[in-house]
């Protein structure tokens, strides 16, 4: 039996490299999560809003962009995930996002990096779990994220260039625990929706080589059921419970429980 914990536990899901599958891999946690007993909040950063037209169905301008130009309390925000996503709760993004960033880069505001840190801290008792869908970039929205975080999960796809979508966030994992003395680490490294083709095993032969001790065992495959169940907004370990896929989910889910109860984060230097 996983011994798990009994806090909140944030996670971030990030990587400075687009296209790596970041919503995917949140939603496949928080559905994965609270399909394992845990109450899970589901913070959308990025204002494409791909997590949040998954779990809500649609967009919304009462999002997280309030919360950032100081119009909302963060707990407002805070909605009930489509039926079929369980007993999860969100709060949306937007394109509103991008003036929010605009204003917060232009004030003068001292700690505005640890917004998200201190309104989440109210709502610790209230949630077992926190997953941030971040947006691929290094900005404010991004520091506020890993700031909040107990740990980054990088999700990285059989491609060419998507390692240096690992370069640029573990940089940044360090750069926040660093500058402003935050315990983010390093969760793992996840090959999200892995092919089976010579391309993707020899990326996977190279991180390992490179990131072993934070390179994730559990390895999401690629599926068809895949694109049907993003498609039509269906969790994954429901639209397809007994094929393979769905247990990479779960697998990986019990990795981040195993994570978390032995405090297997790593930092990389």
């Amino acid at each position: 039996m996983v011994d798990l914990c009994t806090t909140m536990k944030t996670i971030a899901i990030h990587s400075t490299k687009g296209g790596t599958g970041k919503s995917f891999l949140s939603q496949s946690l928080v559905f994965g999560l609270q399909r394992f007993g845990k109450s899970v909040l589901a913070i959308d950063l990025d204002q494409q809003a791909n997590l949040t037209n998954s779990l809500l169905g649609c967009q919304t301008p009462n999002n997280i962009a309030l919360f950032f130009t100081g119009k909302e309390s963060l707990e407002n925000l805070i909605k009930p995930v489509l039926s079929q996503w369980g007993k999860a709760s969100v709060i949306a993004a937007g394109i509103e996002l991008n003036p929010a960033i605009k204003t917060l880069i232009v004030e003068d505001m001292p700690g505005k990096e640890l917004l998200l840190t201190e309104a989440l801290k109210p709502l610790s008792e209230a949630f077992d779990y926190c997953v941030i869908d971040c947006p691929p970039s290094r900005d404010v929205l991004v520091f506020n994220a890993f700031a909040a975080s107990n740990a980054v999960y990088i999700p990285v796809q059989p491609a060419l260039y998507d390692h240096h979508g690992i370069i640029g966030s573990i940089d940044l994992v360090n750069l926040i625990a660093s500058r402003l003395n935050m315990p983010v680490q390093v969760g793992g490294i996840v090959c999200n929706r892995w092919g089976r083709d010579k391309l993707a095993k020899d990326i996977y032969k190279t991180l390992q080589a490179k990131y072993q001790s934070v390179l994730c065992k559990s390895t999401v495959r690629d599926s068809v059921k895949v694109r049907e169940a993003l498609t039509g907004r269906l969790p994954l370990v429901n639209h397809v419970p007994d094929m393979p896929i769905a247990a990479d989910v779960n697998q990986l889910i019990l990795e981040v429980f195993s994570h978390g109860s032995q405090e297997r984060l790593a930092r990389i230097a």
